[in-house]
């Protein structure tokens, strides 16, 4: 794959909600492509992360004075991001409310279950209009831990957040502008380079729907296993079909394993440490004489 080719798009997916594996997937495979020669970067249009569980992106957002979550801070360190606005426009922070200003410990668990419930702050950056802006919502940090609100207020006067509602986070994430803002970053982000790995979130299939469209190459990450699907007409047209008749229940990544057979499979182990493994070099070759 020479310079002037343009850019491959390779889609990563989780099998299962949290824990999948994707990220540490798309790291090890990005990194020893790299030093094959080609020119990567990672592309998370997406994501979500919880500040409880990964308090060090707290210190680094206040560093980038832009929020950032633990996955885009890892490709950021490796060097596989370099505009993390622009690789990741969309970023959203979690933490967990405190159970003792519940009346009723049932609400407290059912919004544990739910993102927007738990969200505080969020990053949304327009590559259209080349404008970032992070945006506050009181309700839920009105649910906090006292130190987790005064932590959370700290970070909100560095980013110079806004105050907003999560009717007004929804119905910006779910406008039918999103898609193409998407993409103008997606475009940005791949200029000069070979190969885009578009990490997807949770267990959706593609992040959004552009991305399933421009990618050459699926993988549906699971503990244990890599599946890789190489021809995608007909996947691409059974999630359309899928997200027409169930709403964004439609993009789990789970009904395409039950309808598909993989073009290929590669069994994953153990990782202490962020590493590229014997299949990642395996995957990487594998697409490079198959797939792309």
């Amino acid at each position: 794959m020479g310079d002037n080719v343009l850019a491959k798009y390779i889609l990563v997916s989780g099998l299962i909600p949290y824990d999948s594996g994707k990220t540490w997937f798309t790291l090890g495979s990005a990194l020893y492509a790299k030093s094959s020669g080609l020119k990567v970067a990672v592309y998370k249009p997406v994501a979500g992360h919880s500040a409880w569980y990964s308090p060090e992106t707290m210190a680094m957002s206040k560093k980038l004075r832009l929020l950032v979550g633990h996955d885009v801070s890892l490709y950021y360190k490796h060097g596989l991001i370099e505009d993390v606005a622009s690789s990741n426009p969309v970023a959203l922070m979690t933490l967990p409310p405190d159970p003792l200003k519940y009346t009723e410990l049932e609400k407290y668990f059912s919004e544990l279950e739910n993102t927007y419930s738990m969200t505080v702050l969020s990053r949304i950056t327009s590559c259209k209009n080349n404008a970032t802006r992070h945006y506050f919502y009181p309700d839920n940090i009105g649910k906090l831990a006292d130190r987790l609100a005064r932590a959370v207020n700290r970070l909100i006067a560095i980013l110079g957040a806004e105050r907003s509602s999560i009717d007004h986070l929804i119905s910006t994430l779910t406008a039918p502008s999103v898609s193409e803002e998407l993409d103008v970053c997606l475009n940005r982000v791949s200029i000069g380079k070979n190969v885009v790995f578009i990490e997807s979130f949770n267990d959706a299939v593609t992040p959004y729907m552009g991305g399933l469209f421009k990618a050459s190459v699926l993988v549906i990450v699971a503990p244990s296993k890599i599946l890789v699907y190489c021809d995608l007409h007909e996947v691409r047209e059974f999630v359309k079909i899928l997200t027409e008749k169930m709403g964004w229940s439609g993009y789990r990544s789970r009904y395409i394993v039950a309808s598909f057979k993989p073009t290929k499979v590669f069994e994953a182990g153990f990782i202490k440490r962020p590493s590229v493994m014997k299949w990642h070099v395996a995957f990487i070759e594998y697409l490079l004489k198959e797939c792309l």
